[in-house]
């Protein structure tokens, strides 16, 4: 703008300096004529006068350079000052000669090509039948321009250094004005009163962007106090692969902190496998994959951004199924487990029957054989009884109501259903200590039996079992202690995991199912109670469980 003004400025101060010139040499040339005219006018008068009173001999004793010619009424040259009068031909055509002889005077002008000069002719009527002319030579404009190309040269450069002066000044004073004014202001003064229609649709539009921005950070910030409650990772992008915005657990599950935003979203993530899926959706395609990073397993769902039906950006929705994926596999665990526990006992009852179908079993061997059927089947039916039980916590199907249970009687009740194990051993088992909680009986007793049940086969010979019951912060809390062969740290995890056996070596010689620690947490947490458990290898083992009253 500031260049613009500046040529537009020099150029009218350039075109009024050529026009101004253009008129002072025609006003000066004008002038320089008029004065000529008068001149001759005056010349006219004093050289009739002496030719009045002393013939042509005064005309011929004039020194002059002018042009002096007399002229009868016929049109003949009488006489002249500057030619010889019998060359000179007929003047009865001139303009000036006819008007004097009808209005006692007459002037002309006429151009001459050769010598590039107007000549100015006055004409006086002595008499009614003689003319005296005088005329004389002015230099055309052109000519007077010509004469002046010099001085006009290095006026027009003077000119023209202070119209650059001038103009550069200008332009700034005139842009400085609009350059201050501060766009972000809501309510624009205009500096020039021309300008006012303009800067009042600015204020306008300011006011309406403003009030868009405003919405949009209102909305900006509603959704990141939305997302930021959120566990799932969110992240958006545009076109060009650039972070718009995210929240704070798309950080944490990336492990990535401090991230700009409108810089790449590969700041995240860059795996081969992120950047085809991100290639992908900006192209307009969706993507849902898993990605396994520090020993965590997220889902990745990356869907595209439409407007108008063209892809602008694209939603990335990051899920921690690192849960899923675990119960998944113990799941399947669980069926492979199912599948060799019950194949077991089935494969020893249907070998003893097939023995005994095909008579090869000696008369006295029947009932040992019977009995070993017997256990197996017995074994079999444990087995189903506590997957059963398992299924029915896992969907919370217990029909039985909540009652007050008093843990001192239930845990006495369960020492004296397991003396005998214990008795074996010549383990103690003890219990101390009061509580009372509200739940269900039998679910309560499987817990406690449970755990004194390991402890006891786990245990060391001449060695201890100790219960302990109280209550503390509206909650009644079992403590179950003993000096037996402990769990290994890295066991400690999946202990409640179905079928797991922390001691594989004796799980066989021990017996059991393998559910009894998984039914314990279960049923601990069917009452929203919380299991907790330390142990050191050949030291012993220590279960609590706290359970709200």
């Amino acid at each position: 703008m500031t260049t613009k003004i500046f040529k537009n400025i020099l150029i009218t101060c350039l075109c009024a300096t050529v026009i101004i010139i253009s008129l002072f040499l025609v006003v000066l040339y004008n002038n320089f004529k008029s004065e000529t005219i008068t001149k001759l006018k005056n010349d006219a008068v004093y050289l009739t006068a002496g030719y009045k009173a002393q013939g042509i001999d005064y005309l011929e004793s004039i020194e002059t350079s002018d042009r002096i010619t007399l002229i009868d009424e016929s049109g003949e040259v009488i006489y002249d000052n500057h030619a010889n009068v019998e060359k000179l031909d007929d003047h009865s055509d001139r303009i000036e000669i006819n008007e004097a002889f009808e209005d006692g005077e007459g002037y002309s002008e006429r151009y001459s090509d050769t010598i590039g000069k107007v000549s100015l002719y006055y004409a006086k009527a002595i008499d009614n039948d003689t003319v005296l002319r005088i005329s004389t030579q002015a230099s055309t404009i052109s000519a007077l321009l010509l004469g002046m190309t010099s001085y006009l040269f290095w006026i027009i450069i003077i000119v023209a250094i202070i119209a650059v002066l001038i103009a550069n000044h200008l332009a700034k004073a005139i842009v400085k004005p609009i350059n201050d004014i501060d766009l972000n202001k809501s309510n624009i003064i205009s500096p020039y009163k021309e300008l006012s229609p303009l800067f009042a649709r600015i204020n306008e539009q300011n006011y309406t962007i403003n009030k868009q921005i405003k919405n949009l950070n209102q909305r900006k910030e509603e959704f990141k106090t939305m997302t930021e409650n959120m566990a799932e990772g969110i992240i958006v992008i545009n076109q060009k692969k650039d972070v718009l915005t995210y929240n704070e657990s798309a950080a944490k599950l990336f492990g990535a902190h401090d991230i700009s935003e409108n810089n790449s979203v590969f700041q995240f993530d860059h795996s081969l496998k992120f950047m085809e899926a991100i290639d992908n959706v900006v192209l307009g395609q969706k993507s849902e994959y898993k990605l396994e990073k520090d020993d965590k397993v997220y889902s990745l769902l990356i869907n595209p951004i439409l407007v108008n039906g063209k892809p602008s950006g694209a939603t990335i929705l990051i899920i921690d199924i690192t849960a899923k994926e675990l119960q998944d596999k113990l799941r399947r665990e669980f069926s492979a487990n199912v599948s060799h526990e019950l194949k077991t006992p089935l494969t020893s009852i249907s070998g003893f029957a097939e023995i005994m179908k095909n008579g090869l079993v000696d008369p006295e061997d029947v009932k040992d054989i019977a009995g070993n059927i017997y256990d197996e089947a017995k074994r079999l039916i444990v087995l189903i009884d506590d997957i059963i039980r398992l299924s029915r916590l896992d969907n919370s199907d217990v029909d039985v109501k909540k009652e007050s249970v008093d843990l001192k009687a239930l845990a006495i009740e369960v020492i004296a259903h397991l003396k005998n194990a214990a008795k074996q051993k010549h383990i103690a088992v003890s219990c101390e200590g009061y509580a009372t909680v509200n739940g269900v009986p039998y679910l309560l007793e499987e817990v406690i039996q449970n755990l004194i049940d390991n402890a006891i086969k786990y245990g060391k010979d001449d060695g201890y079992v100790k219960v302990s019951l109280c209550e503390k912060d509206n909650e009644a809390i079992i403590k179950v202690e003993d000096n037996g062969i402990g769990i290994a740290s890295s066991d400690l995890d999946r202990i409640f995991e179905r079928f797991y056996r922390s001691d594989k070596s004796h799980s066989k010689a021990i017996g059991g199912t393998g559910l009894g620690l998984s039914i314990v947490k279960h049923a601990v947490e069917y009452h929203n109670g919380k299991i907790e458990v330390e142990s050191k290898l050949n030291e012993g083992s220590t279960f609590v469980i706290r359970l709200p009253k």
